[in-house]
């Protein structure tokens, strides 16, 4: 079996802030992924879109049954269940579609405005991405917007980072 051979679904219920929620969530996830130091879970955002321009309502983790057990065992998501409805572990159905991942240029900023006024298109395509305003507690910024990528590609191994997203290791996509 392939080593995201299983998945967990994370869906915000609450009908309004949902943007802020999803956000909140990541944020936990990245810290249980940090605690574990696990370079094996891989997230996708299912109803991921760029018009309108969403990361949605739904995370999905993949990972190995062991490792997603694992990410489940602490209460990182305590206090915070009522928002949320969370899938059991099950398994991944046979896919031919996959997708990398990956964090865009840090979207929104000055920095990557002016890099579009000097460099072009590629840039002006960060200012678009769906993104989740996160705070990052190695920088120790309270909040900064955090564009996310989707590249359609073939299957690919590789390692995720602490907030599940790869340059290169792919996920399934269904």
């Amino acid at each position: 079996m392939s080593k995201l051979s299983h998945y967990i679904d994370f869906s915000i219920i609450a009908k309004e802030g949902t943007h802020e929620l999803m956000a909140i969530l990541f944020s936990r996830l990245h810290r249980r992924l940090w605690d574990l130091n696990s370079d094996r879970i891989g997230v996708s955002f299912p109803e991921y879109s760029l018009n309108p321009c969403t990361v949605g309502n739904y995370l999905r983790v993949h990972g190995s049954a062991t490792d997603l057990e694992e990410l489940m065992v602490a209460s990182w998501l305590r206090g915070f269940t009522h928002h949320l409805e969370v899938s059991s572990i099950r398994e991944a159905p046979a896919t031919t579609t996959f997708a990398r991942w990956a964090r865009g240029e840090n979207a929104g900023c000055a920095i990557a405005r002016r890099m579009y006024r000097e460099r072009g298109e590629v840039y002006r395509r960060n200012l678009r991405l769906p993104h989740l305003y996160i705070g990052s507690r190695s920088s120790r910024q309270a909040r900064y917007r955090f564009g996310i990528r989707r590249i359609e590609s073939p299957e690919t191994g590789g390692a995720f980072n602490t907030f599940g997203l790869s340059r290169t290791a792919t996920v399934p996509i269904f």
